[in-house]
């Protein structure tokens, strides 16, 4: 991603890469819908290592 590109304004600031908060951002708005509960996508997010592609 360029420097002045932003996926979003909101950060959670759980991951340091932009692109994996984002996706658990997106995560966390999809347990609305029944996708995940937000205790499951918490639980998942603590095991992934911060920019760790194969891992997501």
């Amino acid at each position: 991603m360029t420097a002045d590109f932003k996926r979003a304004a909101l950060r959670l600031n759980i991951f340091e890469n932009e692109e994996f908060d984002f996706q658990l951002i997106r995560s966390l708005g999809a347990s609305c819908r029944g996708g995940a509960t937000l205790g499951e996508c918490i639980a998942t997010a603590r095991r992934i290592a911060d920019g760790d592609i194969q891992g997501w």
